[in-house]
């Protein structure tokens, strides 16, 4: 970044005792060189807690395992030193009242501003992800129905029962929203509920008709794909997310309004009038 390479590079601003800039240009060399200082170590810092979160928010996405996997993943990762990373740049003061000081005091304002927003992103994201396990398992628990012993009527009643609370979780899933977009997190369970509610029907019918063997063989041939989606969610999720996390995620382009963030801080704190 530019702001890394100038704060590490050294200092290439003309000499204050040279006698040859005004006193006007010897205060802002002065206030520069005390700002590359004082951020020489904070952006960059910063800068690297961002991208290890976003790189860790990624893989939290793109594992292909059971949404309760992906969610103990996602409560593994840790926002606590980006934020302490933020902290740091919120309390820093640059000293002087120069033109290039007076900039990037206040880009530093907007720089906490948008390291800030990408917190909020991906505590969004991690939002899904941990919301998912719950209505993944009450899905299994309604499959796990299909076993339900008991008399006839109480069968019928018991599926009837399965088949409304399957319904039910479809409408919950209708309800909410997929973070992000593409992933569609909540519109995949909702076809998957809705599934489950009407195999959970016909099932029910083989049960009125007393058509036994049937029913054994349609429910074990369902439970080998019990969503009609060829694989388990979580896995589909990851694979959704692996091929629209750029576009689909805002924490990547939050990351991107940072990175540009600290370019502008960093061309205000290497002016080109005051270079040797």
């Amino acid at each position: 970044m530019v702001l890394v390479a100038v704060l590490t590079a050294g200092c290439d601003l003309p000499s204050s005792d040279g006698g040859e800039i005004v006193v006007t240009e010897d205060d802002r060399v002065d206030e520069v060189r005390a700002a590359r200082e004082v951020l020489a170590e904070p952006v960059p810092q910063l800068l690297g807690e961002a991208e290890r979160l976003v790189d860790a928010l990624e893989r939290v996405w793109t594992e292909e395992a059971p949404s309760a996997e992906r969610a103990a993943l996602a409560d593994s990762l840790q926002l606590g030193p980006f934020e302490a990373a933020i902290d740091v740049i919120a309390t820093t003061d640059l000293e002087g009242v120069g033109p290039d000081v007076t900039t990037a005091s206040a880009l530093l304002d907007d720089l906490v501003r948008d390291a800030r927003a990408v917190v909020s992103e991906v505590e969004g994201e991690l939002a899904a992800v941990a919301a998912v396990p719950a209505f993944d398992q009450q899905l299994e628990e309604l499959l796990a129905g299909w076993d339900a012993r008991g008399s006839y009527s109480q069968q019928l009643t018991a599926f009837e029962e399965l088949a409304t609370a399957a319904e039910g979780l479809a409408a919950t899933a209708d309800d909410r929203s997929a973070t992000p977009a593409c992933v569609e997190l909540w519109p995949r369970r909702s076809e998957a509920a809705a599934v489950v509610a009407d195999r959970t029907r016909e099932l029910r019918e083989l049960i009125r008709d007393r058509r036994g063997q049937e029913f054994d063989e349609l429910r074990d041939r369902y439970r080998q794909d019990p969503f009609g989606t060829g694989d388990l969610l979580g896995v589909l999720d990851a694979r959704a997310a692996a091929a629209c996390w750029v576009d689909g995620s805002g924490v990547p382009a939050a990351l991107v309004v940072l990175e540009e963030r600290v370019g502008e801080l960093g061309a205000a704190l290497d002016p080109v009038d005051l270079r040797g």
